[in-house]
């Protein structure tokens, strides 16, 4: 059995739960076990370059007990992917950020792609990981909902109608061919924005779960014995950091 560390970059447990009951439908491989760990200190939600800043060494020494308690692969559960370089750079297993992969599997579905953010606080951190993910060109457009992270949860419909009003533009104005939800937190909604939008354009749009790409996209990386380049991602030299 492989073994999975998915780190909420939050310092809450809030969302555990209901993290956990989310993969249940991303038909993921039986053979991986999937194990949720939020932070002890940090921000309560992800939201600019501040907040990434402020939770990367937590994530990073959750990420590293994961290495030494013998997990397999780690996931960063959160679409600005914070640390997640750095976290490669320590580690010796295959890491894999939301966001990243999220954006990926976009390029792969179409031409141009929109990310459906939460708020505009997070149009700069967002814009420059899609750009040093999957360089510059690919990227039609972040539109924003405004409902941030810590009212997600209790806002469904609210935020249902705000994605597709969003989708609607990304697609009609910004010319976008694909979509991806900006934030880990909008959960449940990629299926029920995909089927609703296609209908609405009358051509299949693909909406992109970053948490379900992310997950899947580290078991390949598991079950194929593949990681990270120790030439892109060197380890870091050995000194006295205090």
């Amino acid at each position: 059995m492989y073994k999975i560390k998915i780190i909420l970059p939050v310092a809450t447990d809030r969302y555990n739960e209901s993290v956990y009951k989310e993969i249940k439908g991303f038909s993921l491989d039986p053979r991986f076990e999937f194990e949720v760990e939020s932070l002890s200190h940090g921000p309560i939600s992800i939201e600019c370059e501040y907040d990434c800043a402020i939770a990367s060494p937590h994530i990073i020494n959750v990420a590293e007990q994961a290495e030494t308690d013998g997990f397999h692969g780690v996931v960063v559960y959160c679409f600005d992917d914070p640390a997640v370089k750095a976290c490669k750079e320590k580690l010796e297993i295959p890491v894999v950020g939301a966001g990243e992969a999220g954006v990926h599997y976009s390029t792969l579905l179409g031409k141009k792609f929109s990310v459906l953010m939460t708020i505009k606080n997070a149009i700069t951190v967002t814009r420059e990981m899609v750009e040093n993910t999957v360089g510059p060109g690919h990227l039609a457009s972040i539109r924003v909902v405004d409902i941030p992270v810590a009212k997600l949860d209790s806002s469904a419909d609210k935020l249902f109608e705000a994605l597709l009003a969003s989708a609607k533009d990304a697609i009609c104005q910004d010319h976008a061919e694909a979509l991806v939800l900006g934030c880990t937190g909008m959960l449940g909604m990629a299926e029920k924005l995909q089927e609703e939008i296609s209908s609405d354009i009358g051509a299949f749009i693909p909406v992109i779960s970053p948490g379900a790409t992310a997950l899947h996209l580290v078991q390949s990386l598991v079950l194929l014995n593949y990681r990270h380049s120790g030439l892109t991602f060197m380890t870091p030299p050995d000194k006295i950091r205090k």
